[in-house]
């Protein structure tokens, strides 16, 4: 079971990493994967800009979809260096650590007007008839963002960091699919 609320001390007030929905646990799992230099060229984090590693992801699938740490100029020209035939791009691409999780990729069907759906950092979309609206869960603070269509909300956190709500607000776990049709209990992160 993983704490969402865990934070490790170095990590502790950390910001970029939460934009990619990693948790802290999972962020220090990149860097002793990578062991804090570029997976690709393995250039050292020290010499980098800001002295840390750039978190690279899949556009197609979203934020969530974190491939690995890069140096700023491999994360740059990753796509082009696959393109060109690098040999170290293309193992890095086949290599994704989003990949290595098991998450599913597929978009599943979309749940009913009235449903809400909670993703990390407690961020609740609400379902409705024209499309999913954020509400703000503090109290007296009113927070209108409205993404038009499903497959854009399943792009920004992914079905595996979704807690589904029904319309009386009891929770009912995610349990989405995957690629091969079957289905994946929902994950413990958020008990």
């Amino acid at each position: 079971m993983v704490n969402r609320g865990a934070t490790t001390r170095k990590h502790a007030g950390c910001v970029p990493h939460k934009r990619y929905l990693l948790l802290c646990q999972q962020y220090d799992e990149l860097l002793a994967r990578s062991g804090n230099r570029c997976e690709v060229c393995r250039a050292r984090a020290e010499r980098e800009p800001w002295g840390k590693l750039a978190i690279d992801h899949d556009h197609k699938f979203g934020l969530w979809a974190v491939r690995g740490l890069l140096c700023h100029n491999c994360n740059r020209t990753i796509d082009r260096m696959h393109a060109d035939g690098h040999p170290g791009a293309g193992a890095y691409l086949r290599n994704a650590w989003f990949l290595a999780q098991g998450w599913p990729l597929n978009v599943p069907a979309e749940p009913g007007i009235g449903y809400s759906v909670m993703i990390p950092h407690r961020k609740v979309w609400y379902r409705h008839e024209d499309a999913w609206h954020r509400v703000d869960v503090r109290p007296n603070i009113r927070d209108y963002h409205l993404i038009r269509g499903w497959p854009e909300l399943v792009h920004l956190a992914g079905t595996h960091n979704m807690l589904l709500l029904a319309p009386d607000r009891h929770e009912i776990r995610w349990t989405p699919l995957l690629d091969d049709g079957s289905s994946k209990g929902a994950r413990d992160a958020w008990e």
